[in-house]
């Protein structure tokens, strides 16, 4: 039994224009239009996708930077632009033993959280994936009347061994820090 073969893009545009390339277009996009349908279908909004798990800190880093902003309106080419403070970023680095069989060793957080070496902590984590695929609708009002619009979709996905936690507390929830981030995983 003879296997078919999938026809990519490249070798779409490759295939001599004939009677049956009417057909071999149809089928391209029916088959591209049956993987974004599963796609569709396994993807979830962005905060269910958002786990806990429970870790004990072995070992803790800070890092403090600074930010700097030149505003467009003050810019000037050719010359030097004023710049401006505009605050600190903090990042902790946590190393971590999971209390679950997973593979994280290491939580980035960014933000404050007072956490000692030895603490047991619940930190929750973004776990997914992000795809993008063109959008139902057709084309996008604001961009180029040809150009698609395109969907963001969301999929579940294995851990890594480093994560960034949006929110870590401590065991009896008296204590909450939340990223910076942590508004866009709420939901809407």
């Amino acid at each position: 039994m003879e296997r078919k073969q999938s026809i990519g893009l490249k070798e779409l545009l490759e295939i001599p224009v004939n009677e049956n390339t009417e057909k071999k277009v149809e089928a391209f996009l029916k088959q591209k239009r049956k993987k974004e349908e599963r796609i569709r279908k396994m993807a979830k909004p962005l905060q269910e996708l958002v786990v806990e798990e429970e870790f004990i800190i072995k070992g803790i880093q800070g890092y403090t930077s600074g930010t700097k902003i030149t505003p467009n309106s003050e810019r000037i080419y050719g010359g030097r632009s004023p710049i401006y403070s505009a605050g600190d970023n903090v990042c902790i680095v946590l190393q971590v033993i999971p209390q679950r069989k997973i593979p994280i060793k290491t939580l980035i957080f960014n933000g404050y959280a007072p956490f000692r070496f030895g603490e047991t902590i619940l930190a929750k984590i973004p776990k997914y994936k992000e795809i993008a695929i063109p959008s139902r609708s057709g084309h996008s009002p604001t961009f180029l009347a040809s150009s698609p619009s395109m969907e963001t979709l969301y999929l579940d996905r294995k851990f890594n061994n480093q994560e960034e936690a949006i929110e870590l507390s401590s065991m009896n929830k008296k204590e909450i820090y939340r990223s910076s981030n942590f508004s866009s995983f709420l939901k809407k």
